[in-house]
C-alpha cells in the first residue's frame, strides 16, 4: 500500500530491456533461419551442378577418343596397319581430364583400367579378324563401364530437370552403345565376306543381333531428344537437336542397307560406318555442348538467387534491428521520471519531525501518537539569566 501522494512504483527497468531484447530476437530470428536456409540449399544445388558440368566435360573428352578407337578397331579388322598418333593424343586428353575430376566422380580405376586395356592393343598386330574382334571386345567394354562411372557419379540421370535428364541419358547412355553396336555391325558384314561356309552362319548371327542393337537405340535416342525438346525451355534446343539426329538417322539407315547383301562389299561397308561414327560423333559433341549451357544457365541464376538474398534479406533484419532499437531510445527520451513529493511543511497528518515544545500542544507521547506535527518556535532573542529569574 503507497502512500498518499506517492506515484506506484514501475515495472523493473531489466525486465523491459529483456522484453524488447526478445521482440527483437523475435524478428531477427526467423529471418535469419530463412537466410541460412536458403544460402545453404543454393550452395548444395550450386555444387551439385558443378559436379554435372564436370561430368559433362569428362564425357566431351571421351567422345574424340571413342571414335579413335573405333578406327583403330576397324584397321585392325581389315588387317591393315595406321598411325595411332590421334589415339594416343586422345588418351592424354582424357587422363588430364581423369586427374583433374576423377577423385570427384571415382573414375580412377575404371580410367586405369580402360588405358591398359587401349595400350594392350595399340600399335599390335593381330593373325586374323577374329582375334582383332576378340582383343578390342575388352576394349569396348571397358569404354561403356567408364560411361557409366561418369554418369552414375556425375550424378546426371538423377538431374530434376527434364531436359537436362533426357540429353544426359541419350548421350551416356544410348548414343555410345548404338556407335558400338554400329561398329560390331559393320565387322559382322566385314567377316561375313570373308567368311567360309561354316563361318559363315555366326558372322551372320552377330550381324543380326547388332543390326537390332542398332535399330531399338535409334529409336530410343530420337524418343529421348524428342522428349527433351517437349520439355526444354531453350527454344533453340530443338532446331539445333533435330537437324543432327536426322543427319546421324540417316547414316544408320545407309549402313544397313549395306547389310542386304549376303556378302557386302569391305569397301562400300567401311565408308558407311564412317558416316555413322562421325554423324554420331557430330551429334554426342552437339547434346554435350547444349547440357552444359543448361547447366552454366542454371549455375548462373542459382549464384543471382543467392546474392538477392544476400541483398534483401540480411539488410531487411537489420532495418528491423534498427528500428527497434529507435524505438526504445524514443520511449525512454519521452518517459517521464516521478520522484516521490517532499515531505508537505503544512501542519497535518504524516511522519512527525522532532519535536520542539514551546509550551503549546498535546504532550510529546501524545504528539507521536496522534501525528501532532506541532509549530516550530518563532526566532526571537535569546533567553538570558535575568528571563530564566523572571
Amino acid at each position: 500500500m503507497s502512500l498518499p501522494g506517492r506515484p506506484a512504483p514501475g515495472p523493473s527497468k531489466i525486465w523491459v530491456n529483456v522484453v524488447w531484447a526478445l521482440l527483437v530476437l523475435a524478428v531477427v530470428a526467423p529471418i535469419a533461419f530463412l537466410v541460412n536456409q536458403s544460402v545453404t540449399a543454393s550452395n548444395a544445388e550450386r555444387a551439385t551442378t558443378a559436379r554435372e558440368r564436370h561430368a559433362v566435360a569428362y564425357l566431351a573428352a571421351l567422345a574424340p577418343m571413342t571414335s579413335e578407337l573405333f578406327i583403330a578397331q576397324a584397321f585392325a579388322v581389315r588387317g591393315g596397319s595406321m598411325s595411332f598418333d590421334d589415339l594416343t593424343a586422345a588418351v592424354a586428353d582424357v587422363n588430364a581430364v581423369d586427374r583433374q575430376w576423377g577423385d570427384e566422380l571415382r573414375t580412377h580405376e575404371r580410367w586405369s583400367a580402360l588405358e591398359q586395356a587401349i595400350g594392350g592393343v595399340r600399335g599390335r598386330i593381330f593373325g586374323d579378324a577374329d582375334e582383332a574382334v576378340g582383343a578390342y571386345r575388352e576394349v569396348v567394354s571397358q569404354l561403356l563401364a567408364l560411361h557409366d562411372r561418369v554418369r552414375d557419379q556425375g550424378g546426371l540421370l538423377t538431374d530434376t530437370d527434364l531436359d537436362a535428364h533426357y540429353l544426359t541419358e541419350t548421350v551416356a547412355t544410348e548414343l555410345p552403345a548404338v556407335l558400338t553396336a554400329a561398329e560390331q555391325y559393320a565387322n559382322a558384314l566385314v567377316l561375313m565376306a570373308s567368311a567360309g561356309p561354316s563361318e559363315l552362319t555366326e558372322a551372320a548371327a552377330e550381324a543380326l543381333a547388332a543390326a537390332d542393337a542398332v535399330t531399338e537405340g535409334v529409336e530410343a535416342i530420337s524418343e529421348l531428344l524428342e522428349l527433351a525438346v517437349a520439355q526444354t525451355g531453350n527454344p533453340a534446343l530443338g532446331r539445333e537437336m533435330m537437324n543432327e539426329l536426322d543427319a546421324f538417322r540417316q547414316a544408320v539407315e545407309a549402313l544397313g542397307a549395306a547389310g542386304s547383301v549376303l556378302r557386302a562389299d569391305a569397301a562400300a561397308v567401311d565408308g558407311r560406318r564412317v558416316a555413322v561414327r562421325n554423324a554420331g560423333v557430330i551429334l554426342q559433341t552437339k547434346i554435350l555442348s547444349t547440357l552444359d549451357g543448361l547447366l552454366a544457365a542454371r549455375a548462373d541464376g542459382l549464384a543471382g538467387t543467392q546474392r538477392a538474398l544476400t541483398m534483401w534479406l540480411a539488410p531487411g533484419a537489420g532495418l528491423a534491428v534498427v528500428a527497434l532499437v529507435m524505438t526504445v531510445a524514443r520511449r525512454r527520451g519521452s518517459r517521464v521520471v516521478e520522484e516521490p513529493d517532499i515531505l508537505d511543511e503544512t501542519p497535518g497528518w504524516g511522519p512527525p519531525p522532532v519535536p520542539v515544545r514551546d509550551g503549546a500542544g498535546p504532550p510529546l507521547l501524545v504528539g507521536a501518537v496522534t501525528g501532532w506535527r506541532g509549530r516550530s518556535p518563532a526566532p526571537g532573542p535569546e533567553r538570558t539569566d535575568e528571563h530564566a529569574a523572571r
